[in-house]
């Protein structure tokens, strides 16, 4: 996620640039709202992705274990460290209803989401840095269509709708920026936007109930496209389009009553493909996720919670790499 503050800060250096050669200011205003349209592009359509928790999944505490296990250096480094205690996502899931006959199954889902990004911006030689936090509120609301191919073998197709809310907050403390101030503040940084996005996907399942539990394989292909608008960059703010592939396998393992409700072990593997543009703001095409835990069925007599439960999950392959102990919500 530091590619964003990169890119922020190279444009900012050409505003800078900009203002000492203002005969040829208006070519490189036009370039930088182009640079920014992008950025405020790949930041919705990279959201989607971060909020889907089957694509990534980010824990309410990272475990730092190469700086103690050598062999362990390439799971985690202090660069993904710092990117994913800058990153907080809480994202809520429900089922809001049900429809299933002679095998074939609607359902309809929603969810609630907030992610906040806080990052600094490394000028050198500077005792003090700018501070950048950048919030994104989401509601989406999804259908799903499941037509059985066979007794193990299921096709859904979805269409799923996102809204969302983008907040900039930008602290100038460097003085870096101060002779460009007037020019950002208001339009790239201290700022506002809102988007609204469509997600078609389609997904191939192959599932088998066992004596000991359950288990499923399955292959998910999700597109993304949508227009933005509000007041940052002016208004230009582009269309959000991305699209990413999802394979892998999760189990459920029974492990008999726990204070009256049903307890599993779960396990889950993952490899995620990201297209281009999207992909560079995590410094990968495609990374893996594994996760594994313990899940308490219908802890809480609420019809929207499905189970609760306590897991270890590792990121791989990407600037988000790492471990960390995650919290389970309506896990299937």
């Amino acid at each position: 996620m530091k590619r964003k503050l990169r890119l922020k800060k190279y444009a900012l250096q050409v505003v800078s640039l900009c203002l000492l050669t203002a005969p040829i200011f208006n070519v490189y205003a036009k370039t930088l709202q182009d640079v920014f349209c992008e950025e405020l592009e790949h930041t919705f359509a990279g959201s989607i992705i971060l909020f889907d928790q089957d694509a990534i999944t980010l824990g309410v505490h990272e475990f730092n274990v190469s700086s103690s296990i050598g062999r362990f250096q390439q799971v985690s480094d202090s660069e993904s460290i710092e990117n994913r205690k800058g990153l907080s996502i809480i994202s809520l899931p429900y089922t809001i209803k049900t429809w299933q006959e002679d095998g074939y199954k609607r359902e309809l889902h929603g969810r609630f989401s907030w992610m906040s990004n806080k990052q600094k911006m490394d000028w050198t030689g500077v005792p003090e840095q700018d501070e950048e936090r950048q919030q994104i509120f989401e509601a989406y609301l999804g259908i799903d269509h499941s037509y059985p191919i066979s007794e193990h073998i299921s096709l859904t197709a979805g269409l799923a709708g996102h809204l969302m809310y983008l907040k900039d907050d930008f602290a100038f403390k460097s003085g870096e920026l101060d002779g460009i101030k007037p020019i950002i503040d208001g339009k790239i940084v201290n700022t506002t936007a809102w988007s609204a996005l469509i997600e078609p996907s389609l997904e191939l399942k192959y599932a088998q109930q066992q004596k000991w539990g359950s288990w499923y394989l399955w292959s998910a292909a999700h597109y993304v496209y949508g227009t933005s608008w509000g007041e940052a960059n002016n208004g230009d703010l582009g269309n959000p389009e991305t699209a990413y592939w999802v394979n892998g396998a999760k189990s459920f393992y029974d492990l008999g009553k726990v204070l009256g409700h049903q307890s599993q072990w779960y396990a889950s593997f993952q490899r995620v493909d990201i297209a281009d543009g999207v992909s560079q703001a995590i410094h990968a095409n495609h990374y893996y996720k594994a996760t594994s835990g313990w899940l308490l069925a219908e802890p809480i007599q609420y019809d929207w919670i499905k189970n609760v439960g306590l897991g270890v999950n590792l990121n791989y392959g990407s600037a988000l790499k790492g471990i960390s102990l995650v919290l389970f919500i309506n896990q299937d």
